[in-house]
């Protein structure tokens, strides 16, 4: 039953894994079992073109099985290398030579699981199974927060929209409202006018002084 869940598991989903080893043989044996279960192997026998391999983003690697002992070169560095390209990218450190200063040195490391040799498949397919479902759930995480980034993108967008329709409201009522005080302004001065004579002629005739006007003034009275 694992090895049918990881085989459509793997062939789902298109998974990327870098086999890394020194060892042909090893690497002949290995990959088309791992292809077998659907999985794409990439390849590399030496250091340089398992770089080659990670830095290639039109097809990311997702998981690399990485040895331990790569000639001269220690593959622990290697791992810290290839994940300076692809931080993102799952090792895995496969060994003959396991000890316990090894063991720890590669899980205090960029390691995320330790694998001795010899193995069976179904250890290998558990640990992949296991691998894969931390680069899904990264890749979930990630896009949670690049939708939790767009919508506080789009938030911001629509708050400066609406505060600027409501300056723009604001600087309109203070027109309309300036508007009013001139106009207001200009009927009180056009009332005004009339009313001082119609004021002043209401006193003469209160005062009973119209004896003292003209009779053209009387009249007009």
């Amino acid at each position: 039953n694992g090895l049918n869940l990881s085989t459509e598991y793997s062939a789902s989903l298109g998974r990327r894994i870098l086999l890394v080893d020194d060892d042909e043989d090893f690497i002949a044996s290995l990959s088309p079992l791992l292809q077998s279960r659907g999985y794409e192997v990439r390849t590399a026998t030496r250091p340089a073109d398992a770089s080659i391999e990670v830095k290639a983003v039109s097809r990311p690697i997702d998981v690399a099985l990485v040895d331990l002992r790569l000639g001269t070169t220690n593959g622990l560095d290697l791992v810290a290398d290839l994940r300076s390209y692809n931080p993102n990218l799952v090792c895995v450190l496969i060994t003959a030579y396991a000890t316990v200063d090894t063991a720890v040195a590669a899980l205090s490391s960029d390691v995320s699981e330790y694998l001795r040799k010899p193995f069976s498949i179904d250890d290998l397919l558990a640990i992949l199974d296991r691998c894969f479902l931390r680069v899904q759930l990264e890749r979930d995480k990630r896009a949670a927060e690049e939708a939790l980034q767009l919508a506080n993108a789009e938030m911001e967008d629509r708050i400066a929209l609406r505060t600027s329709e409501l300056e723009a409201a604001r600087l309109e009522a203070q027109e309309a409202n300036l508007a009013k005080r001139v106009f207001l302004g200009q009927m009180s001065h056009q009332l005004r006018t009339p009313l001082n004579s119609i004021l002043g002629f209401a006193q003469l005739l209160e005062a009973n002084q119209l004896q003292r006007l003209e009779s053209r003034q009387r009249d007009f009275v």
